[in-house]
Parts: structure tokens; C-alpha cells; sequence
């Protein structure tokens, strides 16, 4: 110590020393050893006499204040800071080295748990189902129900790679039906502004998907294609055109023969537009083996008036199925 300044805690006795940095002022008896220190705050004083008085390895409670206590007794004491460890290394080298340890521990937390092993992929993470954006996906979970997956396969409606309906079909209209539903049919709204499971983005993603898929069979150059939507027909007309071009399978009053079903049945019509009537005189049902408005009869091909005639007669099945059960039927 320099002349003149004064040792506020009086002179350290001979065989004292101050403690390291960070401790509490007071002394300890005793050389420093190179040993772990216990995780108390205690050295292990070992058999070494006038250290450890009993001779017995002690494991104590960390009491902070009792260090001074302690030492006055003969025991090898030191602070917390002291007994700072790395794996098991004295506290000089813990500290010496504790700011790259940090850094790597940083490390590892910057990076997470992705480099583990069994964690799984990023495909494979649950995500809310307004994020699909794959079509497949969101086909198989909200259409194929009604439609099928597609190849032909038999579905209870009009299955979506149906060539000659992708041919005719409007654009605009398709995206409505997905968007808004068909009402008085089984086909729901998609919509989330009414009330559907589907973003405007995923509806696009259906739609434009399945647009695409338009003439993938069948070449249609130079075939006159009947307009998707037109003015309703004559049923008188549709009466005779039925006859003519649809008897033949499903009997002369449309009650359905051995070769095809009733296709004035109320239930049938109650689940079908006027609009999906026209569709299917005009492309058929190739899943169920009917043919489009070119092969009722071979070589003679159905005129725009008849399929609009046609359909007339066969929705006015559905007026008469309502009217005669009264106020309480079928709409």
C-alpha cells in the first residue's frame, strides 16, 4: 500500500489474502489451489491440517455472509465468483473464455431447431388452410367430393376434365359458380364473403387450373360449338325434339328405360339449374356413357334451337312436380 492512504479494514494479518476481484472485502486462510471448487461456495479443505480443522469433506449451503465467519474457524473458503467453471475447468480459464462460449451458445439460438434431427419438413408443417395455394391440394380436399379426381372416373356430378364442357364453358360464369355457388342445387358457396372455405387467391387458383385443362382429348377446329348460356326454348318444340333426339334412352316421357335413368324425376330436377340442364343436352355425361349434342343421332348433329328447346321441356317437369304437391313441394 502507498504512504498516506489508509487500509479502510486495518491490516491483512500474515497468512492472509484479500479475496479476487468481485468478493466481498474480507480474507481467507491459506494458499489458493488449483481444485474444483465446490458448486457452495466452499473449497474442500481435505486432511491438510490447520486448513480444515475436522479433516472431513463438507458440502455446505451457499451462505454468502458467512465466508469471513468461516475462515476465522480454518476453513478454505470463497465467493461465487470464484467457483465459476467451464465444464469442469478452473474459474481463470471460465472467465478467460466465457465471451466465445457466449457466442457460440448465441449461435446455436440464432439457428434454432431446424438442424435437428426427426423435425419435420417445411411441406410437412401444419399451415392454416387458407395458405394452400397448391391445386391439387385444394381440388381433392373441396371438389373431387362432387367431381372426382378427374381420368373419367365415375362422380356423383359433372367431373371436371370433361372435354367438351371445358370447351364451352364461360370463364367469367365458372369462376361465379365456384365463387357464389349455384343456388337451388347442391353446388355451395366457395367464397369466404359468403360464407365458403376459399380465398379470392385459392378460388383463382381452381379456376385457372381447370380452364387449363380445356381440350386436352379432343381437337374441336372447325366444330361449330353451341353457346354456353342462351334464352329459354319452346317446350312445345323441346317436346318433340326430346323424341327425336333423347327417347331412345331414357323412354318416350323421360321416365327412364334399362339403358337410362328418369330425367324428369322431381328429386333429380330439384337438384339440377336450368342452366346445368342445357349443359349436360350439350356435352353429355361421358362418365355414364352419354353422349354430346353430336351423337344422339349419328350424322345429325342437334341445332342451337333444340338444345334450348330441349331444356325448356325438361325444367318444365320441375314446374309440374311443384305445382302438383301443392304449397309444401318441391322448388
Amino acid at each position: 500500500m502507498k504512504r498516506g492512504k489508509t487500509n479502510p479494514v486495518g491490516r491483512i494479518p500474515k497468512g492472509f489474502r484479500r479475496k479476487a476481484q468481485g468478493c466481498e472485502e474480507r480474507a481467507t486462510l491459506g494458499r489458493r489451489f488449483d481444485e474444483v471448487p465446490t458448486p457452495t461456495g466452499l473449497r474442500v479443505g481435505g486432511l491438510e491440517p490447520g486448513h480444515n480443522p475436522g479433516g472431513v469433506e463438507l458440502i455446505l449451503a451457499t451462505i454468502p455472509q458467512g465466508s469471513s465467519f468461516l475462515a476465522t474457524l480454518g476453513w478454505r473458503t470463497q465467493s461465487r465468483w470464484d467457483c465459476l467453471t467451464l465444464f469442469g475447468l478452473p474459474s481463470r480459464f471460465a472467465i478467460r473464455y466465457s465471451s466465445f462460449v457466449i457466442a457460440i451458445a448465441l449461435a446455436l439460438f440464432a439457428t434454432g431447431c431446424d438442424w435437428m434431427p426427426g423435425k419435420p419438413k417445411l411441406a410437412h408443417r401444419w399451415a392454416p388452410d387458407t395458405a394452400v395455394t397448391n391445386f391439387t391440394e385444394l381440388y381433392n380436399l373441396h371438389c373431387a367430393g362432387c367431381h372426382a379426381v378427374g381420368d373419367g372416373r365415375l362422380a356423383a356430378s359433372r367431373p371436371m376434365d370433361d372435354p367438351v364442357y371445358l370447351a364451352i364453358v364461360d370463364p367469367a360464369a365458372f369462376r361465379r359458380a365456384i365463387s357464389n355457388g349455384v343456388p337451388g342445387t347442391a353446388m355451395p358457396a366457395f367464397a369466404q364473403d359468403r360464407d365458403g372455405p376459399l380465398t379470392e387467391a385459392q378460388i383463382e387458383v381452381v379456376s385457372a387450373n381447370l380452364l387449363a385443362k380445356r381440350n386436352p382429348r379432343q381437337d374441336f377446329t372447325g366444330v361449330k360449338l353451341p353457346p354456353y348460356s342462351a334464352r329459354p326454348g319452346d317446350v312445345t318444340r323441346g317436346a318433340a325434339a326430346y323424341r327425336a333426339y333423347c327417347a331412345r334412352c331414357h323412354g318416350a316421357e323421360g321416365k327412364g328405360v334399362e339403358k337410362g335413368g328418369s330425367v324428369v324425376n322431381p328429386s333429380y330436377l330439384a337438384l339440377v339449374s336450368d342452366q346445368g340442364l342445357r349443359t349436360t343436352v350439350i356435352a353429355g355425361r361421358a362418365d355414364l356413357g352419354m353422349p354430346d349434342w353430336r351423337g344422339y343421332v349419328p350424322g345429325r348433329p342437334m341445332s342451337d334451337d333444340e338444345i334450348a328447346d330441349v331444356a325448356a321441356w325438361l325444367a318444365s317437369h320441375r314446374n309440374l312436380a311443384a305445382t302438383s304437391s301443392g304449397a309444401g313441394g318441391l322448388k
